[in-house]
């Protein structure tokens, strides 16, 4: 059964491992209005935006979520970006996920 508030263990996941979470300013970036739940910085630096979600997830919000994370790494914001979400991708999200990104891997959908 999934957690009903995928945010909150979320955060409990990041603060019980250590991994700060950056204030919400660093979440906005360029023009774009998608912001990340969190942005986490592990001990050696790197910088991870976590988005969770617990509506369904379309090729629009993807398209979205991808134009932030170009622009985010253009600024050198983060170096990652993980989806979490209730439901695991089906293998249709995973196509669209994959021609989204056009080859990007460092876009991690859990």
């Amino acid at each position: 059964m999934p957690e009903p508030n995928l945010e909150a263990l979320v955060e409990n996941i990041l603060m019980a491992y250590g991994i700060e979470t950056a204030p919400v300013l660093v979440r906005r970036v360029g023009t774009s209005s998608f912001r990340p739940s969190f942005v986490a910085r592990a001990p050696r630096g790197t910088r991870t935006a976590i988005e969770v979600r617990q509506d369904r997830v379309d090729a629009r919000y993807l398209y979205a979520l991808d134009g932030w994370y170009d622009e985010a790494r253009t600024r050198k914001t983060v170096d990652r970006l993980l989806l979490v979400t209730p439901q695991p991708p089906s293998d249709d999200d995973r196509r669209t996920l994959t021609s989204v990104l056009d080859g990007d891997d460092a876009l991690e959908w859990i």
